[in-house]
């Protein structure tokens, strides 16, 4: 009998250029560029320095500060600078370009571009899928980790050469070998996160290694009773393996354009909106000194988030891209030099005044914004929770543990997206009974990230700024031009195009995101690492 994972390992090695549609294949190219970006951005940061003093002078991939060194370094090394600042992307599963990209430069060697794109393409849709039947955990470090090393191993497997026997026990022994991650350690704001997901992706590489001299992985691993899923969710969404070939994770690829996670987006890009009206209104910017306060309501998954790390002991040198109330001061202390947003060496001045606005943002959650994301959630995804029961979604609900800083809140955070499916079961609930279970019925071009906020902003003058926004910029329902210009702005000068974009040539990038499939792939990887 096939298992799960010999099915995803069989599909992945079959998988043809030619089998993929345009759209994705666009899709996957731009994501190559935006993780380029993020490594780009962190030039500045002592993390690049420190990295780059262990690379070697030899070795079959390039390095983004020069240099070149193993392919197991560079995956690493670049794994943990494209996530270092939370300027990744995201697609249903997870972040998953982070792993998957560096792998492809660092196998790039005699391959061409469409060779790598189709590689990218495979570890989204596997390792996606593994993330999506974990949705209703609530260990996500752990999912992160899991799913980092599977990416990892599926676009090394598969430019390696590895048989299909060979890459499903490499795509075990990943899912088995990456290292656990905890909140604390997520949450740190520092590069301890960051060196574990590096950690992760070499975890995949050391899993194909392994599955090419004949070492065996647990192939059972994703259905068996207690395995990898039933130990991360009480409920593993077991539809999300279905739709091979027909339904395409890839399509729900989210482009960061701002240096924040996924659920700070929308607020810091909201508070950018005012910042910018009050300029073209006032003819000068808003000071730090002029907020009274901001108040940010916002749906269930941001609220856990922000009560989590509100809740972390310390705050790392880039502690505000997981924070939003210390994104917003930032952006607010640093408006007049967007790069400045960036700078690991923000003198004082700055820092006092993020530190004072970030005391005066209030962030609350939104029951509206939460009922209209599960039914949106019902809506597109509905096969991919079939047959889900209300003694599984109790179970969801009891196997989450509020974080030390939420005991004693009623405020809720990502589990109480159940407790809305469980109060409308005439809408909700009933709807997911008579689902197919059969991803490829979802729709999953539709799907949008809508952790929008409904945000006002108060002056000391009594006067108050609203601005109401259900989506990050360059995500899913976003226009695609906008979202190509974005990311091309975003490669081309990372530190000016985020969070405030500013007239860039975009010349460069177009070139680069065009470039021919059959061109080297190890030219194209040295070309998106470029530092400049």
């Amino acid at each position: 009998m096939t298992t799960t994972l010999q099915g995803l390992a069989r599909w992945a090695d079959q998988l043809e250029s030619s089998d993929i549609p345009p759209r994705v294949l666009e899709r996957v190219r731009l994501q190559h560029l935006g993780i380029g970006a993020a490594i780009r951005a962190t030039a500045a940061w002592p993390l690049q320095r420190s990295l780059a003093s262990l690379g070697q002078r030899r070795g079959a991939a390039a390095l983004a500060f020069g240099g070149r060194a193993s392919r197991r370094d560079a995956a690493r090394v670049h794994a943990a600078l494209a996530v270092f600042l939370q300027y990744d992307d995201w697609l249903l599963g997870g972040h998953l370009g982070a792993a998957a990209v560096p792998v492809a430069w660092a196998f790039a060697g005699k391959h061409s571009t469409a060779e790598i794109v189709r590689a990218t393409v495979a570890a989204n849709e596997v390792a996606g899928r593994v993330g999506a039947s974990l949705l209703l955990g609530s260990g996500r470090p752990r999912r992160d980790t899991v799913i980092s090393s599977l990416a990892a191993a599926t676009t090394a497997g598969l430019l390696s050469g590895l048989s299909a026997s060979q890459l499903a026990h490499a795509m075990a022994l990943a899912c088995v070998g990456a290292a656990r991650l905890s909140w604390r350690t997520a949450l740190a704001g520092d590069a301890s996160a960051a060196l574990a997901h590096g950690a992760a992706v070499v975890a995949g590489l050391d899993a194909v290694a392994l599955a090419r001299i004949g070492t065996t992985g647990p192939q059972h691993v994703l259905d068996a009773r207690g395995g990898l899923l039933e130990t991360l969710s009480p409920a593993p969404l077991r539809a999300a393996f279905t739709g091979l070939g027909r339904a395409w994770l890839t399509d729900t690829l989210a482009y960061a354009t701002d240096p924040v996670a996924l659920s700070a987006q929308v607020p810091l890009q909201a508070v950018a909106e005012i910042l910018a009206r009050h300029v073209k209104a006032a003819d000068r910017p808003l000071r730090w000194d002029q907020i009274q306060g901001i108040e940010i309501d916002v749906a269930a998954p941001t609220i856990g988030l922000h009560l989590r790390s509100a809740g972390q002991v310390g705050c790392g040198p880039v502690g505000w891209t997981l924070r939003i109330p210390q994104a917003v001061g930032r952006l607010v202390a640093t408006q007049v030099s967007p790069g400045a947003f960036f700078d690991p060496d923000a003198g004082q001045r700055v820092r006092d005044a993020a530190a004072a606005v970030a005391q005066r943002v209030t962030v609350r959650h939104s029951w509206g914004r939460t009922v209209k994301l599960v039914e949106h959630l019902v809506d597109v995804l509905g096969p991919l929770f079939a047959g889900l029961t209300l003694a599984e979604l109790r179970a969801v609900r009891s196997a989450w543990r509020p974080p030390l800083a939420m005991s004693g809140t009623s405020l809720p955070a990502a589990s109480d997206l159940v407790d809305v499916l469980r109060a409308r079961p005439d809408r909700l609930l009933d709807r997911l009974r008579y689902q197919s279970g059969d991803l490829a019925d979802a729709s999953l071009d539709q799907l949008q990230v809508r952790l929008g906020v409904d945000l006002r902003l108060y002056t000391t003058r009594g006067g108050s700024w609203p601005e109401h926004r259900d989506i990050p910029s360059a995500s899913p329902g976003w226009p695609w031009e906008d979202t190509v210009r974005a990311v091309l702005a975003k490669w081309t000068d990372p530190r000016q195009a985020a969070p405030v974009g500013l007239d860039l040539d975009l010349g460069p990038a177009r070139s680069l995101l065009s470039v021919g499939d059959g061109a080297s792939a190890s030219e194209w990887a040295q070309a998106l690492l470029s530092i400049g």
